[in-house]
């Protein structure tokens, strides 16, 4: 209950910053959908055909592209864009300096931190936390609760599982499967490239890698 009432004393505050309730930027097309009690920020663009759905604030100098849907109760900071048919779950939060590619997919109540890149096709599960200065690339798997810290670099056709935990200025390459609950200590870790997969914790737990088939 406590955290949820944290959530909207954010929201309310970013409404504050971005302007009067349902107010609409000179960027909102007749055919975007725009719910009740959404506040936008000045310069905002939004695509064609986006759906944003109520109790929503969104900052200043935000593009959200076409067909894009944003669930209820999402804060979407400044100087954020988000790809074409991009789907942003309710109670998401997002920081400023972000990008979220098209097609990317991301559940509900998922905290992305600033100055994040989220790349195409990207799926990121329910409940992630994700820290500043990360970099997701495109197709990348992330299940839910994970965690992911600062400064990550993931490339492409990564798999995340549930409950795994990423320390900060870990870099895992292209490819790369890492199992459920699985916790990788901060630092630059020499991952091999594709078509491995992590099992155990690294560096506390011997590490076991195999070849997927």
């Amino acid at each position: 209950m406590k955290k949820k009432s944290l959530f909207f004393a954010a929201l309310i505050l970013m409404a504050c910053t971005c302007g009067s309730i349902g107010e609409q930027s000179t960027g909102v097309p007749p055919n975007a959908k725009i719910g009740q009690w959404v506040a936008i920020g000045k310069n905002v663009t939004i695509g064609d055909n986006a759906d944003i759905d109520r109790k929503v604030a969104i900052g200043k100098n935000v593009t959200i592209g076409n067909n894009a849907v944003i669930g209820q109760e999402v804060a979407i900071g400044k100087n954020v864009t988000i790809g074409n048919n991009a789907v942003i779950g309710q109670e998401v939060a997002i920081g400023k300096n972000v990008t979220i590619g098209d097609n990317a997919d991301i559940d509900q109540r998922v905290a992305i931190g600033k100055k994040v890149t989220i790349g195409n096709k990207a799926v990121i599960d329910q409940g992630v936390a994700i820290g500043k200065k990360v970099t997701i690339g495109d197709n990348v798997s992330i299940g839910q609760k994970a965690a992911i810290g600062n400064n990550v670099v993931i490339d492409q056709d990564v798999i995340i599982g549930k409950n795994a935990a990423i320390g900060n200025k870990v870099v895992i390459n292209q490819g790369v499967i890492i199992g459920d609950n699985v916790r990788i200590e901060a630092g630059r870790h020499d991952f091999p490239r594709r078509d491995y997969r992590i099992k155990y914790n690294y560096p506390k737990r011997p590490i076991i890698i195999k070849k997927v088939n």
